[in-house]
């Protein structure tokens, strides 16, 4: 939901075994008819797996901000990319993380910075452990360990807890 009862989908849509393009669409809250959908980025998994796109929203009092993240795999390693939305125009997909064993389960939802300000944050599985990293004054930190364990720790979910309006808690 963004900038008053507006509701936004992401999806891939695969073009083969191994590429595929991240979608989006839109409807308003009194119409029933969705948006032509409109490419936001682009996905290869040469392990066949899925992009699995994720959203979420940053609301601001200025503007709100959409956060679209799928994972990616190609001879390079693993990356979660993402693209942000901003009065209905759509970034070019970016890295957030990039990383040399599987990355699984990549999850997006709203963190905090230092100062007190929402940001995205991602949290995904790898390697049997979770990690998180968020995008705090613009740039995305250095992944780390939610918990080291000799488990095999999997499928990470993130959630903020409001309390208040504006005001963001534990995640």
């Amino acid at each position: 939901v963004m900038g008053g009862w507006i509701y936004w989908c992401v999806w891939e849509r695969r073009e083969s075994p191994t590429a595929g393009r991240i979608m989006a669409a839109t409807a308003d809250a009194y119409d029933t008819a969705w948006s032509a959908p409109v490419e936001i980025g682009r996905c290869l998994h040469t392990s066949g797996d899925s992009a699995w796109p994720f959203i979420m929203t940053i609301e601001q009092l200025s503007s709100d901000t959409l956060w679209a993240a799928w994972t990616q795999h190609d001879t390079a390693g693993w990356s979660v990319r993402y693209s942000r939305c901003v009065n209905g125009n759509w970034s070019p997909p970016e890295p957030a993380v990039v990383r040399p064993n599987s990355i699984r389960h990549a999850r997006i939802g709203r963190g905090r910075t230092a100062a007190g300000q929402a940001c995205p944050l991602l949290v995904w599985e790898e390697a049997g452990d979770i990690f998180y990293s968020q995008n705090a004054e613009g740039s995305w930190t250095a992944p780390q360990e939610v918990a080291h364990s000799d488990a095999m720790d999997r499928n990470p979910e993130v959630m903020s807890y409001c309390s208040m309006p504006l005001e963001l808690g534990p995640w």
